[in-house]
C-alpha cells in the first residue's frame, strides 16, 4: 500500500516528467535540499502551469476579455484619456504593468501601445497573482530608448555619469516630462492588482 509521503514522492517524480516533456530540459530544483516535499510539490505545479501557458498577443487577450480596441484615429483626445484609463486597468487585470510612459502624450502613447506593444505575444496568468509581465517602454536599448531615458528620465547624476563613460558622443537636451501619468499607473502587487489612481 502507497503511503502519503511516497504517493507525494511519485507526483513529484511526474511533475518533473511533465515539464520536462514541455520544456525540452530537465528541470533543476532549486530547491534547499531540507524544503518539505509539499512545498516542492506546489512549486513544481505553479513551475508546470506556467509552462503550459500559450504566448498570445496583449491586444488579442484584451479582446477575449471584451475590451474593445479602437483604432487611434477613431478616437477623439478626450477618448483617447479614458481608453487609456481602461487599457491599463484591463492589462493590470491580466498582471501586465506598463511604464516609462511620461515622455508620450495620450495620442502618442495609444499609438504606440496599439500599433507595437499590444501586438507582442506574451504568457499571462490573470489567476496567478505573483506572476507579472513588466513593459518598460524605454528599455529595448535602442539608441532612441537611451536617448529618451537621458532626456526624460536620468537624474542629473545619470547624465553626468553617462556622458563620463562616453565622452564622445552628444548628450541629449534635457527635457520636461509630457505628462505625469507613470505614478497614477497600476502597480504590481504580488497578492494583488491595484487599481489606477482616479486622480
Amino acid at each position: 500500500m502507497t503511503t502519503p509521503n511516497e504517493a507525494r514522492r511519485q507526483r513529484i517524480d511526474e511533475l518533473r516528467r511533465k515539464i520536462a516533456e514541455v520544456t525540452g530540459e530537465e528541470l533543476i530544483s532549486g530547491m534547499m535540499p531540507d524544503c518539505p516535499p509539499e512545498l516542492e510539490e506546489r512549486f513544481l505545479e505553479r513551475v508546470l502551469a506556467f509552462e503550459m501557458i500559450e504566448p498570445t498577443p496583449l491586444f488579442d487577450q484584451l479582446i477575449e476579455r471584451g475590451v474593445e480596441l479602437p483604432e487611434p484615429r477613431d478616437l477623439s483626445d478626450e477618448q483617447i484619456a479614458e481608453k487609456l484609463h481602461e487599457l491599463f486597468g484591463a492589462l493590470a487585470q491580466l498582471g501586465v504593468y506598463v511604464t516609462s510612459t511620461d515622455h508620450l502624450d495620450d495620442r502618442a502613447l495609444y499609438e504606440i501601445l496599439w500599433r507595437d506593444t499590444l501586438r507582442v505575444p506574451e504568457m499571462t496568468d490573470p489567476d496567478d497573482p505573483t506572476l507579472a509581465c513588466m513593459i518598460d517602454l524605454i528599455m529595448g536599448f535602442s539608441e532612441q530608448d537611451i536617448a529618451t531615458w537621458l532626456s526624460y528620465y536620468a537624474s542629473d547624476q545619470d547624465r553626468d555619469a553617462w556622458q563620463a563613460d562616453f565622452p564622445d558622443l552628444d548628450l541629449p537636451p534635457k527635457k520636461k516630462r509630457v505628462c505625469d501619468r507613470d505614478r497614477t499607473l497600476p502597480i504590481w502587487q504580488p497578492s494583488a492588482p491595484q487599481a489606477p489612481s482616479e486622480d
